[in-house]
Order: structure tokens, then C-alpha cells, then sequence
């Protein structure tokens, strides 16, 4: 890890993962500054943020409406204010990829003729739907392979082929014929795409250009997308093929016009942890040892973070959020049991607890979100008032810390950890507790085993005697603890029970420590689609 990362400070990918992790809505270059400046930022982040400011003065300059003349002037300034294409030297592909953009935008800009003004959205539309429509191909002599849709390499020559993607449901490709010209009129004057039958002869033809353009032709279609089960293309019957299935590529088939050539297997091992890494992820990634191996490597060690969709209204993260935060206020004097009992104003503390978190969810809001935001106060408010009453029913405690950050060092594996909430029994042995703002979880299952290993990471990571690890679940369907040790789920030999869990992390820690990326095939398809694309988990599935 970077001094950069130990100081905390944000790069690109944060922000976006944060901007990913808000209500979603219609933004505004100004709202996206607004909302995430004011923190620390690495030098990338920095850059980025000052590109969306430049943005916001782009979009302040421009009217409601213009001519396509002037709106390919306004979309190149706004490029340019965003950095597009940048400081570094372009080589030869993308100097003529970008004068092919410059066309465009003055194909854009004739569009005058036919149109004096129009909106910025219907320019957009319009200039999307001319690029969709533009053909590019980039001229160059010098590269060995060439990456080429099927109409671009109709009629050229090269020494192999490989035609990807011919699948029943993609080739022939879906037919468009145009929506301005009655269909009987299209048939009768034969233009592309008028009815199927053209569609299918067109695609039947086109294969057969491409692949009369080398003497060594693979075509191929992949044996699953998203899930379904694919077949290949019925015009593959027209060709003269050979079927064969590389076993040393599992997941897919391959037609060819020739023999296939030998694939050597690689030994590509990965390398152990060594030296100053740092894992992130917290016990997250620990559990995910102990699940999946690979996505603990992937998250931990890589860094990936799975991208979730924005969520319409309030998302459960921001939720989650807002209640861990009101606990953090409520609890942040550090009362103890007593402390607690003796409160008179209970209401008014709870009132500032909830009005706190205005200053950090409320920025940049519209007033729908705030809408949203009052209401979901009131509910943190209940469900504080809930959890207070519960938190009494514990016998004699004192919090000593809130947020507590620490870091668990085993095996050579260093992962920062932050505990929600820490108590002290009169005894002297400590009691870990993490908040859960979900559907109700308890630590152990019908057999007394954890069901989860974060509890017990963060017990291994604090150097004090534990005397109960407990979930503290606070949601509108329950709250309540479900926990194991001292004042909760009583167990006998707990310290037994407890090196034995322990054991189960460390044990972890190393398999992580020697760079155990085993993939876990038991799992189902939708438990393990987040990553499919780097552990290749269908194709390996359907390969055992």
C-alpha cells in the first residue's frame, strides 16, 4: 500500500465507487463537485474533479437551444473541458479515430440544412444515432492483428480469420429495416433488411466473404452468455467444416476449416503476500477465504470492487449508513449500563443524533431526497428509542470505544478493521458488537458453529481476554442481539470454543498468505456472476 492509501486520501475509482453508493437521480456536473470535494484527494482525483468543475461552466454557457452548427462546437468544448483525449502523445489508430470523430461532428453541423434549431437532448440523440450508424476502420500496416466487425473485413485478405460470436440468437444479425418507409415498399424496391428471408441471405453471404479471405479460418460461438445455454449459427451448415472442442479452453467450441494448433498450458502461480501489503476489505475478505479463495484474492489483494447499480430512492447502504451513524452519536460519550438507566433526556439526545446526519446526507440534495431523507430520520429515531430499550435489558456494561479501528496482523497478512462498538464487563473481558441494518442475523446456527467470521477476526485482533462476540441487529423487522460469551448465548469452555474459531482465521490468514485463489464450484451461478468475467466461473462450470 501507497503513503498515498495510508493517508487516506481518494482516488478516481473511490469517488466513483461513492457516487455508485448515493440515491440515485438526475446529476449535474456542479451537484457531483459539490457533493464529493472536501476531503482528501489524490492528485488523479483531483485532476478528475476539476474537469466535471470544467464541465459545470461548459453547461452554464448554453442555451436551451441552438443550431447542430453550434451544438458540434458546444459537445467539442465540453470534451476538451473533460480532458478528452488528453495530454499523452496519440498514436497512429487513435489520431484517425479521432479525426473520424471530427466528421461527425460535422456531419453534425450540416444537419442545418434540414434543421435550424433544436435541443441539446435531441442533438445528442441525433449525433448517437449517426455514430452507431458511422463505419471506421483504422489504416495501418504495421500491427499483426486486426480486431474487425464482419462487414469491415468483407473483401480483404489475411493470412487466418477467426470469426467470433456465431450463435443462433446473434448470427444472422437482427434485421432494421427503415421505420420511414412502409415495409411494402421496401420489399418492392428490394432495399436491405425488407423482409427476413434478405436478412438471412445477406448474413449467408457475408460469411462466406470473410471466410474465403484466408486459408485458415476458425469460426466460434461461445457454449453459454448470461446464463442460457447458445447453439451455433444454422449457417454454419453451409461451410465445409470441422467440429472440434479445444479441451484446454474450457467453455467454448470451435468449428474449424483446419486443424487447430497445440495450446501449452502455463503455470501461472500466484505470488504469496510479502513485505508491507496491505489487504483491503476488512473481514469481509477473510470470510470470502473461507468461501470463494479467489474472490477473497480478487477483492483483498487486487482491490476489485464489485459496481452495484444505483438504487431509485434510498439504497440499503445509505440506510445502513445513516442508522450506524446515529449509533455512533448516540453512544459517542461512552456511557456506561448505569449511565445509560439514568438518562432523563433520552428524546432530546436521540433528536441530535438524527439531526447530525443532515450535515453528511443531506448535501446536494433535491427535495424529493430530502423527502425521503426526513422520513427515514423518523424511522432511525424509532428504531434508536427501540434499541436503547433493548441495550437496558443487558446486565452491567461500559462502552469504551465506538468505531474502533485496528489492524489484524497473522500468517503475514495485515488487514485494517473497524469494530463497530466495544463493551467492558464488570469482570474485566471485553464484548465485541456489530450493527446489522438487514434482514435478521444471528452469530451461530442450530449446530453452535458462527455463521459469520467477522466477530472472531476482530476478536483475534484485539489483545485483550473476550468475553462475548454479539450481532446487534437494528431494522424495522427486529431489533434485537444474537450473540455467544457472557450475557448471551452462555457456552461452556468458551475460551475452548473461541481459540477453536480463532484457529478457523488464522488458518485463513494463511491460505491467503500463500496465495490460495481456489474457486468454489458448489456455489451457484448468481452468487458468483459479479466476477464471472476474471474467475470464468460458467465456463469452468460447464467444463466440470
Amino acid at each position: 500500500m501507497t503513503e498515498r492509501e495510508n493517508a487516506g486520501h481518494r482516488d478516481e475509482a473511490d469517488l466513483e465507487l461513492e457516487l455508485r453508493g448515493l440515491p440515485d437521480r438526475r446529476w449535474s456536473a456542479s451537484m457531483v463537485t459539490g457533493t464529493l470535494r472536501g476531503k482528501e484527494e489524490a492528485s488523479d482525483a483531483t485532476d478528475w474533479l476539476d474537469r466535471v468543475a470544467g464541465l459545470t461552466h461548459v453547461r452554464r454557457s448554453m442555451s436551451e437551444t441552438a443550431s447542430p452548427a453550434e451544438w458540434a462546437i458546444r459537445f467539442d468544448d465540453a470534451l476538451q473541458a473533460a480532458g478528452w483525449p488528453g495530454a499523452a502523445p496519440l498514436e497512429t489508430d487513435d489520431f484517425q479515430l479521432i479525426n473520424r470523430w471530427r466528421d461527425l461532428l460535422n456531419d453534425l453541423a450540416r444537419m442545418d440544412l434540414v434543421s435550424p434549431r433544436m435541443s441539446m437532448e435531441a442533438a445528442l440523440n441525433l449525433l448517437e444515432s449517426m455514430a452507431a450508424e458511422a463505419v471506421f476502420q483504422p489504416e495501418s500496416n504495421v500491427t499483426q492483428v486486426h480486431l474487425l466487425g464482419p462487414l469491415e473485413a468483407s473483401g480483404l485478405e489475411f493470412d487466418a480469420v477467426w470469426f467470433a460470436g456465431l450463435t443462433a440468437a446473434e448470427w444472422p444479425p437482427h434485421g432494421n429495416p427503415s421505420a420511414l418507409v412502409s415495409r411494402r415498399l421496401q420489399e418492392k424496391r428490394g432495399m436491405p433488411d425488407a423482409v427476413p428471408a434478405d436478412t438471412v441471405d445477406y448474413a449467408r453471404s457475408l460469411l462466406m466473404h470473410v471466410c474465403s479471405a484466408a486459408p485458415e479460418v476458425v469460426c466460434s460461438y461461445p457454449r453459454s452468455a448470461d446464463d442460457a445455454e447458445q447453439s451455433a449459427s444454422q449457417l454454419l451448415e453451409s461451410l465445409d467444416v470441422k467440429a472440434s472442442d479445444a479441451p484446454s479452453d474450457p467453455g467454448w467450441h470451435a468449428a474449424t476449416l483446419v486443424d487447430s494448433a497445440d495450446i501449452c498450458a502455463v503455470d501461472d502461480r500466484i505470488p504469496a503476500v510479502a513485505g508491507e501489503e496491505r489487504l483491503t476489505g476488512g473481514a469481509a475478505t477473510i470470510q470470502n477465504q473461507l468461501t470463494d479463495p479467489v474472490t477473497a484474492f480478487i477483492g483483498g489483494r487486487l482491490g476489485v470492487r464489485v459496481l452495484d447499480e444505483q438504487a431509485t430512492g434510498l439504497p440499503p447502504l445509505v440506510r445502513g449508513n445513516l442508522v450506524h451513524d446515529a449509533l455512533y452519536q448516540l453512544y459517542l460519550d461512552l456511557p456506561t449500563r448505569d449511565e445509560l438507566a439514568a438518562w432523563t433526556d433520552v428524546p432530546e439526545r436521540i433528536s441530535y443524533a438524527v439531526f447530525c446526519l443532515k450535515k453528511r446526507h443531506e448535501r446536494q440534495t433535491d427535495d424529493v431526497l430530502r423527502s425521503l431523507l426526513a422520513l427515514e430520520r423518523e424511522r432511525v429515531a424509532g428504531l434508536l428509542q427501540e434499541f436503547l430499550a433493548v441495550d437496558l435489558e443487558r446486565a452491567g456494561f461500559s462502552v469504551i470505544a465506538v468505531e474502533r479501528k485496528l489492524e489484524l496482523a497473522e500468517a503475514g497478512v495485515r488487514i485494517e478493521l473497524r469494530i463497530d462498538r466495544v463493551d467492558r464487563l464488570p469482570g474485566g473481558g471485553l464484548v465485541i458488537i456489530d450493527y446489522k441494518t438487514g434482514a435478521e442475523k444471528l452469530f451461530l446456527d442450530s449446530k453452535g458453529s458462527p455463521r459469520e467470521i467477522q466477530l472472531i477476526a476482530y476478536a483475534c485482533a484485539i489483545a485483550e481476554p473476550i468475553a462475548a462476540l454479539a450481532l446487534a441487529n437494528v431494522d424495522s423487522r427486529v431489533v434485537g442481539f444474537g450473540g455467544a460469551g457472557q450475557g448471551f448465548s452462555e457456552i461452556g469452555n468458551w475460551d475452548e470454543f473461541l481459540a477453536n474459531w480463532s484457529g478457523i482465521v488464522r488458518d485463513a490468514c494463511r491460505d491467503i498468505a500463500r496465495g490460495d485463489v481456489s474457486i468454489n464450484k458448489r456455489q451457484s451461478i448468481d452468487e458468483a456472476r459479479s466476477l464471472n468475467l476474471l474467475t470464468r466461473f460458467t465456463e469452468l462450470r460447464n467444463d466440470w
